[in-house]
């Protein structure tokens, strides 16, 4: 029994590591394809810290933008 649960811990926390690299790579992705558009809206808008999060995942990428992003950032991870 001890066996089979220090297995579930590693498998889990394997998928953990895995799903967290993605997510950086997808992060990673993200602020490069959105890099020169997020530079011109921090250079002409109130860079406050909300602002910056709604105008990178809303009005800039299109990730956000709708009730299926979810779906289209879990496919891209």
């Amino acid at each position: 029994m001890l066996v089979m649960s220090l297995f579930f811990f590693v498998e889990k926390k394997a998928a953990a590591r895995a799903h967290s690299k993605n997510l950086s790579s997808f992060c990673g992705r993200l602020l490069e394809e959105t890099e020169d558009e997020l530079s011109e809206w921090i250079k002409t808008s109130s860079s406050e810290l909300e602002n910056v999060s709604k105008a990178l995942c809303e009005d800039i990428s299109t990730h956000c933008r709708s009730t299926s992003a979810t779906i289209q950032i879990d496919d891209e991870l």
